[in-house]
């Protein structure tokens, strides 16, 4: 499909919302009374897609992986397809976490033949994983066994990743010196078989994660239906890395984690909330944030949500239906930058935008620490706006201008739509946004009409 002169690879109505279980949320507890209050969550809450995420497969740090079968040790009452079946009678589809292209010495997909995985002049790469060489037909049909098998338990999504790296290539395939051609022709070939998957699986859903955003480039985005932008663990850099990523990707492809009521990774296994943190999330500002950061492009859910509040879950469902509300659009859209690109770890306020025809979709995030002293943000003139504004010494609370007559017109108006709450306070004409009041850490999203 066609919009705008860009080919947008994903379904007319854009991409489904995606929840997954790892970043922020159960890590790699895979364990069926876990996941199951999940499913229950995440259909509940509007997700069309539950994405079991690593942990799932037989050996996934030691030996083993690269043959991707279920862990033996986690499936005993419920096996991996009834787990896919209990997603689906929820109404959502079955996904799964894979790392295609690479295996350990001990797999029995990395001895299938005497080129099965990939060498730099007769060393074979990696370390502690090998890469599969897929120039060669039996490592191709190998895989197609094990996706097929996945398929046949009723998976239909598929996150691919790409946590280590070739490094400068391998000569397996290329009879000279350049590791680095070895290299291209092997990812050629890897493409390729993402294109067999297709064939032979239309309503297969592909996801390229890649570590959070490595290969990124549109030679590789053009197989898979969206791009994880990142998976770090603190929902305050998110603007940062949103903002960068969709300057080269298209915002339909850029999957931006969301994950309200995060565990961090040292405290995963039995995680349950206690009162100071519930006491901390209850005002629901963390959550509006991170689902705000998930309007600015292909909304990615995650977190400990089957955890929450009410009202915490109320924000859940809101931004969700936002999402789905805007994503046709988002599909239409094109990023600005009215107070430019957010550095990561900077005081100061940001936002972004995504323009359409008709609308600019505007994200605001108060990053300021307390006390920090107003700077005024205005893409066109930031000497006017700091006449403008009611003093230059301004503190937190208060005072921002951004100017948006680039993008604005006469008349336009604008609407917060999410979050609801009276303590964010702004003023909109003329082509400038006034933000009268906005706490630190907290966020907001407006549709302005264009």
């Amino acid at each position: 499909m066609t919009l705008n002169g860009r080919t947008v690879w994903c379904p007319p109505y854009g991409m489904p919302l995606v929840f997954n279980d790892y970043m922020d949320c159960v890590w790699l507890d895979q364990r069926p009374e876990t996941l199951f209050p999940l499913i229950d969550r995440a259909a509940q809450v509007g997700c069309e897609v539950f994405c079991i995420d690593g942990g799932w497969c037989e050996n996934k740090y030691g030996e083993g992986l690269g043959d991707w079968l279920p862990a033996k040790s986690l499936y005993t009452e419920y096996t991996l397809e009834e787990v896919a079946g209990n997603i689906r009678a929820k109404g959502m589809i079955p996904g799964i976490w894979t790392e295609l292209e690479t295996c350990t010495p001990t797999a029995a997909g990395a001895g299938i033949c005497e080129e099965a995985v990939l060498r730099r002049y007769d060393n074979r790469i990696g370390g502690e994983k090998w890469f599969y060489n897929f120039c060669r037909e039996e490592v191709r049909e190998y895989l197609l066994e094990r996706v097929d098998a996945l398929y046949r338990m009723g998976f239909r999504y598929i996150k691919n990743d790409y946590n280590h790296s070739l490094g400068i290539g391998c000569t397996n395939n290329y009879g000279g010196d350049s590791p680095a051609e070895g290299m291209i022709r092997n990812h050629d070939a890897f493409l390729d078989f993402m294109e067999e998957l297709y064939r032979r699986y239309p309503d297969l859903m592909l996801e390229n994660c890649g570590s959070g955003g490595l290969r990124s480039e549109n030679k590789t985005l053009r197989r898979f239906m969206l791009q994880s932008i990142s998976d770090q663990e603190l929902y305050k850099n998110n603007p940062s890395i949103l903002m960068g990523s969709i300057a080269v990707l298209p915002p339909e492809k850029a999957g931006i984690w969301v994950y309200p009521y995060p565990t961090v990774f040292a405290d995963y296994k039995d995680f349950l909330p206690d009162r100071r943190y519930l006491e901390s999330m209850a005002d629901g500002k963390q959550t509006a944030f991170n689902l705000i950061c998930g309007l600015m492009g292909t909304m990615y859910l995650s977190g400990r949500i089957d955890l929450c509040d009410s009202y915490n879950l109320s924000l859940i469902k809101q931004g969700v239906s936002l999402y789905k509300k805007n994503r046709k659009e988002i599909m239409r859209s094109r990023p600005v930058y009215p107070t430019g690109i957010y550095n990561m770890n900077e005081k100061e306020l940001c936002t972004f935008g995504l323009l359409t025809d008709t609308k600019l979709f505007l994200a605001v995030w108060n990053l300021c620490g307390e006390g920090t002293e107003g700077q005024w943000m205005d893409s066109s003139s930031r000497q006017d706006d700091r006449q403008l504004t009611p003093g230059s010494q301004a503190r937190l609370f208060g005072g921002r201008v951004v100017g948006l007559q680039r993008w604005v017109k006469e008349g336009s108006r604008a609407v917060c739509c999410f979050p609801e709450r009276e303590d964010i306070k702004y003023r909109f004409g003329n082509g400038k946004l006034v933000i009268e009041a906005l706490e630190e850490g907290a966020a907001f999203f407006l549709e302005i009409l264009l």
